[in-house]
């Protein structure tokens, strides 16, 4: 990987690594030796098998005591579902989010975090790869581990998975991924008030008085072992006496002080949960579900541009003719070793003008801000969008200055420069750039048209017409994604352009070949991979053509 923009494609970084709020690391057993319930007596006399079968499995679902069974229980359910690649890829991507958030508020121990994280990244690679021989084996594995979660027989547990429909499959994922949204709910909540009761408050005490008892029973044996026995015989009872004495005294205290810390604790959990309440949940980076920069929103909306831009770029057909001294051109401006007498060439040339659109909205975009001054205070509607990008830039690093220089302890300036960043491009995506007569949108729509005319003409009067439809459409998504919605995200992704002869790797690339993917390397990469690097979490793959090893 020989290119890529850090950060953001359009952007800088922002002080991502700024507002993470890690826990101490502990791992809490929830149900410890937890045995799933009964079915209610109500439903035992239901005669259809396939009804017993549903209920069974929904009960299972909902009884897994620790956040640790959700995972492998999606991975089970899945592995009944050849299909839908693109919508069970982003679940697991919002599962392997929910786990890093438990581990960030300290719910996961490195153990099994390290385990579970194992499963899901080799359950993915061997999804896309069909490897089916591996998966077997990883089922297999998936299934000793549900033993401990109280799923016995997982070979019957597939069968009985197996036996549902597929909206009922996709079900019981969804339930995995809420289940474990609860999980991560609670260790912040837990994560929030923790810290408030200083380590040892409770067992230094408790500790002080059995070191105490010891020495005081210490003595008494060494009393009794002596040739002075019968002189010391009533000295003992007396010191037993003080003992017993002083030790009921003391545990007096001890359980009252005990219970005081309770009450402290009890205080603490209502106040934590005002305070959150009052910051509207301020430690909270992701957005609602139904909130356009959802995560998965983004992903969705960043496929539609990808579908987009392939349609726009498609050179089949006997009304387009092709420039093939431009195009000779273009190719050898991405290093392609295709020839314009080459079997795959439209394809290859289909994927570079793609390619080249990208970089032309982004070369335009970057002039574009370029000529906004950081001082002018008049600035023109039509650079707003610039002008508040360009601001937002400088405030940034200065907030997060602050909140490293100046002392405390309060999550707003904690989290200030993120919340401010993730707001502000919020409402640039809402509002920035959506209009055609934009002056941005339209000086670009001028240049991509003259740029694509270089390497096709299209003699249809109505397909052309309808490309400036769609031109149009593509410059707005591609300003709206790459310079404002990534943007919205925490932490910012990272945008990846794979180089002609870069090795393939299926987990970071979306690509065709046949036989041994060792055999093939990138011909052109049209669309790059966005990725959070410190996560490895994918956004989505980067789209790739092709072409044997030389």
């Amino acid at each position: 990987m020989n290119r890529y923009y850090s950060r953001n494609y359009y952007g800088r970084d922002y002080g991502r690594d700024y507002g993470r709020n890690y826990g101490r690391g502990y791992e809490r057993d929830y149900g410890r030796g937890y045995e799933l319930p009964k079915a209610p007596p109500r439903y035992s006399n239901v005669q259809n098998d396939r009804e017993n079968n549903i209920l069974e499995l929904f009960r299972i679902f909902g009884s897994i005591p620790r956040w640790n069974g959700y995972p492998l229980l999606f991975i089970m359910v899945c592995s009944c579902d050849d299909q839908m690649n693109s919508e069970v890829m982003e679940q697991l991507t919002e599962i392997q989010e929910l786990i890093e958030e438990i581990n960030n508020n300290g719910g996961a121990s490195p153990n099994i975090l390290w385990s579970i994280k194992e499963f899901l990244n080799e359950y993915r690679k061997l999804r896309l790869s069909h490897d089916e021989k591996n998966m077997s084996r990883l089922i297999e594995n998936v299934g000793e581990e549900l033993r401990s979660h109280s799923v016995k027989d997982h070979k019957e547990f597939l069968k009985q998975l197996k036996n549902l429909t597929v909206q009922e499959r996709l079900l019981l994922r969804e339930i995995c991924i809420s289940r474990l949204v609860s999980f991560s709910d609670f260790a912040k909540y837990i994560n929030l008030f923790r810290d408030k009761i200083p380590d040892g408050q409770i067992q230094q005490p408790l500790n002080e008085f059995i070191t105490e008892q010891n020495d005081r029973n210490s003595k008494t044996r060494n009393i009794s072992e002596s040739t002075e026995y019968d002189e010391y015989k009533q000295s003992s009872r007396q010191i037993e006496m003080s003992c017993n004495k002083t030790s009921n005294n003391e545990m007096t205290k001890i359980l009252e002080e005990n219970i005081k810390l309770k009450l402290e604790a009890e205080k603490l959990k209502l106040e934590a949960a005002r305070h959150q309440a009052a910051l509207g949940n301020v430690v909270n980076f992701r957005w609602r579900d139904d909130d356009p920069n959802n995560s998965m929103q983004l992903i969705k909306d960043i496929e539609k541009l990808q579908s987009d831009l392939q349609s726009f770029t498609g050179v089949k057909g006997v009304d387009v003719q092709i420039n093939q001294e431009a195009v000779s051109e273009l190719f050898k401006r991405y290093n392609c070793s295709t020839k314009c007498d080459d079997k795959q060439m439209k394809v290859v040339l289909a994927a570079a003008l793609q390619r080249r659109i990208l970089d032309f909205i982004y070369e335009i975009s970057e002039n574009f801000k370029r000529k906004i001054s950081t001082t002018d205070t008049n600035i023109e509607d039509d650079h707003l969008e610039a002008g508040i990008s360009s601001r937002t830039q400088e405030l940034i690093p200065l907030i997060t200055r602050f909140s490293e220089v100046n002392a405390g302890n309060d999550e707003h300036t904690r989290v200030l420069p993120i919340k401010l960043r993730q707001q502000i491009f919020a409402a640039l995506s809402n509002r920035g750039f959506n209009t055609q007569n934009h002056q941005l949108v339209k000086q670009t729509l001028e240049g991509l048209k003259r740029e694509m005319e270089k390497y096709r003409k299209i003699e249809s009067k109505e397909k052309n017409k309808q490309n400036i439809t769609k031109a149009t459409s593509i410059i707005q998504q591609v300003l709206n994604i790459f310079c404002f919605r990534l943007n919205t995200q925490e932490p910012i992704p990272n945008i990846f352009f794979y180089e002609n002869g870069d090795p393939i790797d299926v987990e970071l690339m979306d690509c065709i070949w046949q036989g041994d993917i060792k055999d093939f390397v990138v011909e052109i990469c049209s669309f790059p991979a966005i990725v959070i690097d410190c996560e490895k979490r994918v956004f989505t793959k980067a789209k790739v053509t092709v072409r044997p090893k030389i």
